[in-house]
C-alpha cells in the first residue's frame, strides 16, 4: 500500500510527518530539501526522482522530518508506503530500481534509479525461444556474466508439453541449474492437461534479479510438443 503526502514548508523550518512506512519517494521536491529519517540528527539531501528507504536492520521508518534550507517556502511531494514502490498505483511514474549507496559518508542509507518515468513497460531486451528442450536439461536465456548491476523482468511465460508429468521451471542461478528448483524459483509451471503432459506459468508482477545471476528455463522431461519461453527485461 502506498500513499501521497503533500507538504507546505516554510522557509528554513523543519516539518516532522508522523507516518510507518519502508521507503520515501519524492514525487516533487526542489534543491535545499533535507530528509531526517525517523526525525533524527542524521540527514540526507533529496529531491525529485530520489527513493530512500531503511536498511535491513531498522526495516521500517517510524517517522521522517524534511528540512526546507532555502531562504523562501516551497512544496514537495512524497508518496510513502509498505514492499516496493512501483508506481501501478501512480500515473506518470513506473520502475524499480538500482540500489546504490547515496554516499560514502551515509553507507547505510540507499536510494535506487527508477528506469523510466513513462507509463507502461520500458523494455530493453527479449526472449522468444520455441525450441524443443531436452529432459533435465537447463537453457541459458540470459548469462551470469550479462548481469552486472541486476536484471528487471517486466514479463515472462513457459510452456510445454510432454510426457505425462512434465514440469518447466523459469530459474535465476549464478551458474547452470543441474536440476528442478536449483536455483531461485521465478516461474513454476502447472498442469494444463488432465494427463499432466503439459505445464505453463506467467509472470504476475515484475520481478528484480540481484547482479550475478542468470536467467535458465529447466525442463524435466522431453518436450514433444508446442513449447513457448518467451520474456521482456532489462539488463541495469
Amino acid at each position: 500500500m502506498q500513499r501521497e503526502i503533500k507538504l507546505i514548508l516554510p522557509a528554513l523550518k523543519t516539518v516532522n510527518v508522523e507516518v510507518r512506512c519502508v521507503f520515501v519517494r519524492c514525487k516533487i521536491g526542489g534543491i535545499g530539501l533535507r530528509f531526517y529519517p525517523n526525525q533524527g540528527p542524521t540527514w540526507v539531501g533529496i529531491t525529485a526522482g530520489d527513493y530512500i528507504r531503511p536498511p535491513a536492520v531498522i526495516g521500517a521508518y517510524k517517522n521522517f522530518a524534511i528540512e526546507n534550507t532555502n531562504a523562501f517556502d516551497t512544496d514537495a511531494t512524497f508518496i510513502v508506503g509498505d514492499g516496493e514502490f512501483l508506481s501501478a498505483a501512480t500515473a506518470g511514474e513506473y520502475g524499480l530500481l538500482v540500489q546504490r549507496a547515496i554516499s560514502d559518508a551515509q553507507p547505510n542509507w540507499y536510494d535506487h534509479v527508477l528506469y523510466s518515468r513513462d507509463v507502461g513497460i520500458a523494455y530493453a531486451s527479449s526472449v522468444n525461444n520455441q525450441a524443443l528442450q531436452a529432459a533435465a536439461t537447463a537453457l541459458q536465456l540470459v548469462a551470469p556474466g550479462a548481469n552486472t548491476l541486476g536484471i528487471l523482468v517486466w514479463a515472462a511465460a513457459i510452456q510445454n508439453c510432454g510426457a505425462a508429468g512434465q514440469n518447466c521451471q523459469l530459474l535465476a542461478k549464478a551458474s547452470a541449474p543441474a536440476a528442478a528448483g536449483d536455483g531461485d524459483v521465478i516461474l513454476q509451471g502447472l498442469g494444463i492437461t488432465n494427463t499432466g503432459t503439459g505445464s505453463a506459468a506467467d509472470l504476475k508482477r515484475p520481478i528484480f534479479v540481484p547482479a550475478g545471476k542468470g536467467l535458465y528455463a529447466w525442463n524435466t522431461l522431453l518436450e514433444t510438443g508446442t513449447a513457448n519461453k518467451h520474456m521482456l527485461y532489462t539488463v541495469l
